[in-house]
């Protein structure tokens, strides 16, 4: 018979990456967190050093692990949940990034975000989405 297999749970926010080892019966047996430095270079800018990220991601995944007093291969499998409108862009030759990520706080956009929601092309798909919607 096997011994039990774990899952890692890894959340990834804005300012705080966590994460936390679960037993068969759903109990927590491991955890660890981290804060994240926010970078805002000029106002209204908000960015992560992606180095960082991932040097804090495998800080606290390596430190639940061993609080639990498991090793790697004990877990069977890991979810995430992140920030899902931060983003960045990387060399697909190299695989470095080429800036920090862009996180969802950035106000650089903002100007054309609300240029588009104002936009004719914007309300006619408003009013197109609420016409289907009727209509089913």
């Amino acid at each position: 018979m096997s011994p039990p297999k774990y899952v890692i749970g890894l959340d990834i926010g804005t300012t705080t990456a966590r994460s936390f080892v679960y037993n068969v019966k759903g109990q927590v047996v491991g955890e660890a967190h981290s804060t994240l430095d926010l970078i805002s270079p000029n106002p209204g800018w908000s960015e992560i050093d992606p180095e960082e990220l991932w040097t804090k991601v495998l800080e606290v995944i390596k430190d639940c692990i061993s609080e639990a007093g498991l090793i790697a291969s004990d877990i069977s499998s890991i979810g995430i949940s992140c920030q899902r409108a931060t983003f960045t862009c990387w060399s697909a030759v190299t695989g470095k990034h080429f800036h920090n990520f862009v996180t969802w706080k950035d106000l650089r956009a903002d100007r054309y975000v609300n240029e588009w929601n104002a936009s004719l092309s914007m309300k006619t798909l408003r009013i197109g989405g609420k016409l289907l919607y009727w209509c089913t």
